[in-house]
């Protein structure tokens, strides 16, 4: 018995469970099946030499009668092409090859599997257009082919596949249009087609789709309106049609989807936002709603707008919107992340936050913001004490993207809680002091202030935010000395205070020790390692406690008794996320 057989022999006629969702009974592959054994020995054959990862008595499972019902080699290292004596395997009802390196145009003698229930290709290297003998497979419940390299048009087969209730074909080079069986499927849940480049109308027609939950077409080449018969589909709780060409205003059928939770339409051309926000309010689960890069140079209505009760997520970035920020976003306790960035949005920033106390990621940047920062920003109570209660993000498999710029590869976060507790109010035309209650947010990790008028001294205080990991304070109008007790921020990993009148000594030690001299050029008269030496009027080395003294002194200001006052700016936080935001954001 040669080396290759004798490994299948010991994988097949061991203990061999294997926990999937199948149903029937299952029991160890005791008996020898020689037709099973050579199928197997036939598969491994086509595979290239090298190391396999993982093999054990948990890959392969068999029925009472010792056929092959189950094999499962996800992430198991397999290089190479799919052989097609896994025909042979007649009883197979599970196949799990994903997240190898398989490769190559799948053969037809794959779709002959009459058992065949679960099928997941998922994350390979498999290549060519998808046969019409995947209709054959009338038994399949899942159908798993994403993030491969499969391309052309889908064989219109759908309408044989009655038992289907999960398909993915997210992540190919799928093109042209959609078929019309897809709607036939009528005991479907979950449909993704992300990623790929389906052109035309979205033909999807819900009628008798009545168990659809998640739908994802986005990041395609879809045109026209949002058809009408997608709000057909009761119980949808998941749609995400971004990054698509699609037009006019939001289908007020929308009202109709009351389980609806998550909502991403960023990255198209709609229009009428006052009408999309009223007709989106009456969803009474929606949970989250992305739109940027929508509904551009229109003005973001203040009235009619009851509030969304239950809305955690609300992103409309990069749209040019006019007006203010409304006030009907007080009603909104539930909200934990709000982006209204790369807008045109004017006036003060109203205190319509100290009843949001979810609230932990707050960006406003990129508006024409006026006035003080108000003080309802400083007492966000889950950016004092984060609750561990907070909800996380309505649905993980429609993933936000944050780009730092278009350079930067972009980071993905799954759930909201991902999120770096954040407020980013730079590049505005903010003024005032940096308020010393910002040192209450202990839970902060990103402060940018930067690109405003902020005025007065940079507060001690801030070096109570133990967790922040990024503070940026350029371009303002600061004065007086960096404190040294910023020092103790060991998180701290990206810091900026050029372009201020700040003076004395840098400070040195902990993280100041890694920033580079650019974080503080541009200023009046701060000297230190990147510029003069500090010195005395007798020509000695300032001490640390010139700075403090600089510290305590700029609190006489007129800016207020007992506290620093002011100290500012903001940056763009390296995350522009979701679902494309800005010049500098986008979705994937």
């Amino acid at each position: 018995m040669n080396l290759r057989l004798h490994f299948w022999f010991l994988l097949l006629f061991g203990v061999l469970p294997l926990a999937t969702s199948i149903t029937e009974p299952q029991s160890s592959c005791n008996n020898n099946n020689a037709n099973d054994l050579k199928a197997l020995n036939g598969f491994l054959n086509a595979l290239e030499p090298g190391l396999i990862h993982g093999w054990g008595s948990s890959n392969a499972s068999c029925d009472a009668e010792g056929f092959v019902v189950g094999l499962d080699v996800a992430g198991k290292g397999l290089n190479g092409s799919v052989s097609d004596s896994l025909s042979g395997l007649k009883r197979l009802r599970f196949l799990n090859l994903s997240s190898n390196s398989l490769r190559g145009p799948l053969l037809s003698s794959l779709f002959s599997l009459p058992n065949l229930k679960v099928l997941d290709l998922s994350s390979n290297g498999f290549s060519g257009s998808l046969s019409d003998h995947v209709g054959n497979l009338s038994n399949l419940v899942h159908l798993d082919l994403s993030l491969n390299g499969f391309s052309g048009n889908l064989p219109d087969v759908f309408g044989r596949l009655r038992n289907l209730r999960f398909l993915s074909f997210g992540s190919n080079n799928f093109s042209g249009r959609l078929p019309p069986s897809l709607s036939e499927l009528s005991m479907l849940q979950t449909l993704t087609l992300r990623n790929n480049s389906f052109t035309g109308n979205i033909t999807i027609d819900c009628t008798s789709m009545v168990q659809l939950s998640s739908l994802d077409l986005g990041s395609n080449r879809f045109t026209g309106p949002i058809p009408e018969g997608i709000s057909s589909c009761v119980g949808l709780e998941r749609l995400n049609l971004a990054r698509n060409g699609l037009v006019g205003e939001i289908p007020q059928s929308f009202k109709s989807l009351r389980l609806l939770s998550y909502l991403s339409l960023s990255n198209n051309s709609f229009s009428n936002i006052s009408s999309a926000l009223l007709t989106l309010q009456q969803c009474q689960s929606l949970s989250s709603v992305v739109l940027t890069m929508n509904f551009f140079g229109e003005t973001l209505p203040i009235d009619g707008i009851e509030g969304f009760k239950n809305l955690s997520v609300l992103i409309i970035a990069n749209c040019g919107l006019l007006g203010s920020i409304p006030s009907w976003l007080r009603g909104c306790r539930k909200m934990q992340l709000l982006d209204l960035s790369w807008n045109r949005l004017e006036g003060t920033i109203p205190s319509v936050f100290e009843d949001l106390n979810e609230l932990f990621y707050l960006d406003l940047s990129n508006n024409s913001l006026v006035g003080d920062i108000p003080k309802s920003i400083t007492q966000l109570k889950s950016l004092m004490s984060r609750n561990a209660s907070l909800q996380q993000s309505p649905n993980p498999n429609f993933p936000f993207f944050v780009y730092r710029n278009e350079t930067v590869r972009g980071m993905q976060y799954k759930k909201v809680q991902s999120f770096p507790p954040s407020i980013d109010l730079s590049n505005n035309r903010l003024s005032g002091p940096v308020w010393t209650e910002f040192g209450k947010l202990g839970n902060l990790i990103v402060l940018d202030l930067s690109t405003n008028n902020l005025s007065g001294g940079i507060p001690r205080e801030l070096s109570k935010l133990r967790s922040l990991e990024k503070l940026d304070l350029s371009n303002n109008d600061l004065m007086g000395a960096i404190p040294p007790s910023l020092v103790s921020l060991n998180f701290l990993s990206s810091f900026s205070v050029s372009h201020n009148n700040l003076c004395g000594p840098i400070p040195t030690g902990g993280q100041f020790s890694t920033f580079t001299c650019s974080s503080f050029s541009v200023n009046e008269c701060l000297c230190g390692e990147c510029f003069s030496p500090c010195v005395t009027s007798k020509g000695n080395n300032v001490s640390s406690s010139w700075s403090e003294g600089i510290e305590i002194a700029s609190m006489g200001l007129p800016f207020g008794s007992g506290m620093l006052v002011g100290f500012l700016p903001t940056v763009t936080f390296y995350m522009y996320y979701v679902i494309g935001i800005g010049r500098n954001k986008r979705e994937t």
